[in-house]
């Protein structure tokens, strides 16, 4: 069966406001964020990475480095 994404993004946010589905949907919520930004593609398109960091700078602007997280 196939359905639009308006209909998956409706399905998706009835189940997250679910109690009855809550602790599974926000497990599986976020091992889906691990799984991503662990992943090359989240990596290197979703964040800024950098093999070989250099200095260590505690607390930066994130506007400096195009707005995105880092991932190393």
């Amino acid at each position: 069966m196939k359905k639009s994404d308006k209909e998956k993004i409706e399905f998706v946010s009835k189940m997250a406001r679910n109690n009855e589905f809550n602790p599974f949907f926000i497990l599986m919520k976020n091992m889906t964020v691990l799984g991503y930004f662990n992943s090359e593609v989240g990596a290197t398109m979703a964040a800024n990475y950098d093999k070989i960091p250099g200095k260590y700078e505690g607390c930066i602007d994130i506007d400096k480095y195009g707005g995105k997280v880092w991932a190393t």
